[in-house]
C-alpha cells in the first residue's frame, strides 16, 4: 500500500524530475535540440512509470496467493522486499521532503514484513494441509 503511495507521490513530482533532467541534459550537449531531450525523458520516465506499475501488481498478486499459503510466493516477495530495501538504502542520501518520510517508513515496514513472514507462527501457515482442509 505505500509502495502505491510513493507511486502516486512520484507521478506527481515527474514534471519536476523531467525538466530537472532535460536541463542537466541540455548543460552537457548544448548542440543537441532540447526537443529530441524531451521526448526521449517522457518515453524513459513512461517506460520507468510502467515498470513501477507492473511491480506494484506482481507483488499484490503474490501477497494475495502468499495469503492462500503459497510457500512460492512469500520467497518471491522477500525476493521484491530485499530489491526495494536495497534501492532505498541507496536513494536515501539523495531524497528530502515528503520522499525521505515515506522511503523511511517504507524501509521499516518492508523490513517488518520479512520478518514477520519467517517468524515460527507464520511458518506454520505454509506447512502442508490435508487435502480438502
Amino acid at each position: 500500500m505505500l509502495g502505491a503511495l510513493g507511486f502516486v507521490v512520484s507521478s506527481l513530482q515527474v514534471r519536476e524530475i523531467r525538466d530537472q533532467a532535460i536541463q542537466q541534459m541540455l548543460s552537457q550537449r548544448p548542440e543537441m535540440d532540447p526537443a529530441t531531450f524531451e521526448r526521449i525523458m517522457t518515453i524513459v520516465i513512461g517506460v520507468f512509470f510502467l515498470i513501477r506499475l507492473l511491480f506494484l501488481v506482481l507483488e499484490t498478486v503474490f501477497a494475495f496467493l502468499m495469503r492462500g499459503g503459497r510457500d512460492w510466493a512469500r520467497i518471491v516477495l522477500t525476493v521484491f522486499g530485499a530489491m526495494t530495501i536495497a534501492g532505498e538504502l541507496i536513494s536515501l542520501p539523495s531524497t528530502r521532503g515528503l520522499e525521505l518520510v515515506l522511503g523511511l517508513i517504507q524501509l521499516a515496514l518492508v523490513i517488518g514484513a520479512i520478518v514477520y513472514m519467517y517468524l515460527p507462527a507464520a511458518n506454520t501457515w505454509f506447512q502442508p494441509r490435508p487435502a480438502g482442509f
